[in-house]
């Protein structure tokens, strides 16, 4: 190392040590830039710095990442270039006005992305020496976005009658609208920030409504209730609440928004239809129990009124079964001219009064709904026959004609009931006699319709007699109701015949009318429908009701009848028929001769209604006794209806026979049982019938 002259350093060495520090100083300047850089590279806002006359010598890596385009592409042109161009005009102004204090604030403006897009950023910038600016740029978008949201939201809810409130996502108030203050008394200021339960909800409050809404909101679901609030001066009111989360883009709630409907009214009046229908209930409990006690009043009206006309029919057929019955006997005898006629009469009036009595009862049972139809095998010729023995007679008295005809094409073998058939057909053809005084009555059959399983068969009924005015036929089929007063006087009748016919047609789905002139005679006809049967089905029952003739009966009966007129009958007309018969007083009495008897009895025929013991209770002990339980019991009563043949059956009886007795019927019938018994028996003793 040399010295200068004046004994100091060389003026090298001292150039070295500056040149040096100078070096160390400039590398320390430069490390600190590029740690400034770095930093800034990783700010997520745009750090962008511009010359005197605005184009931009640098952008931080940010700058890609928020506009799509690399800082080298943009660096050298000027900053308007990618400010959307409505906002161009606010940065310039903002650019070209003094920043006071060194920094200046923009309002938000948006930015062109290199894909076109827009974003909205907020501005700050600062002057440097050189005349440029250095500034921020940070993204504002879904701020912009959000705060135009609930502006756009506000101003929707500002316009309904429903009360809205919108919460932050902690649930506290930010805003109302001007439909909650009015409702509630509450404004803005009183409620913003708190949370809407702590407000509104009140003691009587449905808890469980409260629980369910915080729970869905804790899960982030739409949630609807209705809640009792209550306004600021107390009152409360109801609503229906609809609570819904409004989410952010990356799924997390931003606010929720609850929209409330007034429902008081609606609460109000469902609960005076609440009221109103409980007071309904209880008028119609009360209403209820009433009809209940009317119903069972009638019902033991009912039962009375039926076990009233069963008694009744008891009462009165038993003397007409003796009459018919000591008649029937009587014709047998050789008796003169003038008995003989004196007994046909009898015997006639007393038919005559059992069809009147038949008439009211059926009336009776169809009243209270109690006639059903049967469905058996029967020849509509055999019954078109019975007809026409049974009128042709009425008409042969009366010096007119009667003719029975049968269609083309009408089937012989149907099944129904041939019983309320023949009633029906016997009414008409009646009464078409009796009004007729010259010329006949025809009964015509005609097919209708039907096919091989089914047939509609049409009956006509035409006489030539009085016939009816418009005003008569309109009546006609009215219970107790004739053509005029007159009728009754001059022909009789209780006027139920034509009444009791339609309602039979009817049970049978059918249909009945009149066709009429007065002077012109009339056509009474109706339509049904029937199964056909087979052929096969009626070949035993043709031959017994073609043959008039009592059967044979061989067996050991015993009668069971307290009517001494009806024992000597019934013992009269079974010992002409060839059967051995004994009599019992009543049930008590047949118990002991049927248990005592040497030689067993091969049938019972047992009265229904008899004193000590009636007919149901010795069955019942018959059935019971094992040396008797085998012996068929065959009912008689003078109680011919359905539900009384049942309650026959019930009691363990075989067969059911109705009084007044038909001799021809009862021998038919009881020859059946006790060719079964014999058959049993291993017996091969014929048996006529």
């Amino acid at each position: 190392m040399s010295e200068s002259p004046a004994g100091g350093f060389s003026t090298s060495l001292a150039t070295d040590i500056h040149v040096e520090a100078t070096s160390r100083l400039t590398e320390a300047l430069i490390e600190a830039e590029n740690r400034m850089r770095r930093r800034i590279q990783i700010l997520s806002e745009i750090v962008f710095e511009t010359d005197a006359a605005g184009k931009l010598v640098f952008l931080n890596d940010a700058w890609k990442r928020m506009s799509g385009i690399a800082p080298d592409a943009a660096t050298g042109r000027p900053l308007l270039d990618f400010i959307h161009e409505p906002d161009r005009a606010l940065l310039e102004r903002m650019l070209a006005e003094p920043v006071a204090g060194g920094e200046s604030v923009c309002p938000q403006l948006r930015v062109r992305r290199g894909d076109g897009a827009l974003i909205w950023v907020e501005v700050s910038i600062g002057r440097i020496a050189n005349g440029g600016v250095v500034g921020m740029m940070r993204d504002v978008t879904r701020q912009k976005e959000a705060r135009d949201e609930l502006a756009k939201l506000s101003l929707v809810a500002s316009a309904t009658e429903d009360l809205v409130i919108i919460t932050d996502p902690e649930q506290r108030i930010e805003w109302v609208n001007d439909s909650f203050t009015r409702r509630t008394g509450y404004t803005l200021e009183d409620v913003r920030g708190k949370r809407p339960g702590r407000v509104l909800q009140g003691s009587k409050s449905d808890a469980g409504a409260i629980n369910r809404i915080r729970d869905a909101l804790r899960r982030n679901e739409v949630v609807r209730e209705e809640l009792l609030n209550y306004a600021k001066n107390g009152d409360p009111y109801w609503v229906s609440v609809h609570i819904s989360p409004i989410f952010s883009e990356e799924g997390a709630v931003q606010r929720y928004v609850s929209v409330q409907v007034d429902v008081t009214e609606r609460k109000r009046f469902e609960e005076e239809i609440l009221r109103q229908k409980a007071l309904l209930e209880d008028r119609v409990r009360e209403r209820t129990a009433e009809l209940a006690r009317a119903k069972e009043q009638a019902e033991a009206a009912t039962a009375a009124k039926g076990q009233f006309l069963a008694n009744m029919s008891h009462e009165i057929r038993t003397p007409l079964n003796a009459i018919i019955g000591l008649s029937h006997l009587c014709l047998q005898t050789g008796l003169d001219a003038d008995q003989r006629d004196y007994l046909v009469k009898t015997q006639r009036a007393a038919q005559n009064l059992m069809q009147t009595v038949n008439d009211v009862l059926d009336f009776s049972k169809m009243e209270a709904g109690g006639l059903t139809l049967e469905a058996r095998p029967f020849d509509l010729e055999a019954t078109l026959a019975s007809i026409d023995s049974i009128v042709g007679y009425l008409a042969r008295a009366k010096s007119i004609t009667l003719a029975v005809r049968m269609g083309d094409g009408v089937p012989r073998a149907l099944s129904g009931d041939s019983f309320r058939l023949e009633q029906v057909l016997l009414n008409l053809a009646g009464n078409a006699v009796k009004f007729t005084a010259a010329g006949g009555v025809t009964i015509e059959v005609r097919r209708a319709g039907g096919d091989d399983t089914t047939v509609e068969l049409e009956f006509l009924v035409r006489d030539t007699g009085i016939g009816l005015s418009a005003e008569e036929r309109d009546r006609l089929f009215r219970p107790f109701s004739q053509a005029d007063a007159s009728t009754t006087r001059r022909f009789g009748g209780t006027g139920l015949g034509l009444s009791i016919c339609k309602r039979i047609v009817d049970l049978m789905d059918g249909r009945i009318w009149v066709e009429s002139e007065p002077g012109q005679g009339s056509t009474f006809a109706f339509r049904v429908r029937f199964p056909v049967a087979a052929e096969s089905a009626l070949a035993a029952a043709r031959a017994r009701e073609m043959s008039g003739q009592p059967a044979r009966l061989l067996g050991r009966i015993l009668v069971a009848e307290d009517n001494e007129f009806n024992q000597q009958i019934l013992v009269e007309l079974l010992q002409g028929a060839g059967a051995t018969v004994e009599v019992a007083g009543n049930g008590r009495e047949a118990l002991e001769i049927l248990r005592a008897a040497a030689v067993p009895f091969d049938l019972v025929l047992m009265d229904v209604q008899m004193p000590e013991m009636d007919g149901f209770e010795a069955t019942r002990q018959i059935r019971a006794d094992p040396a008797l339980a085998g012996v068929p019991v065959v009912a008689m009563t003078a109680n011919a209806g359905d539900d009384d043949r049942q309650r026959c059956l019930e009691a363990g009886m075989d067969g059911f026979e109705s009084k007044p007795i038909n001799p021809a019927r009862i021998c038919t019938n009881l020859a059946r049982w006790l060719a079964t018994v014999r058959a049993r028996a291993g017996s091969s003793a014929p048996f006529s019938g």
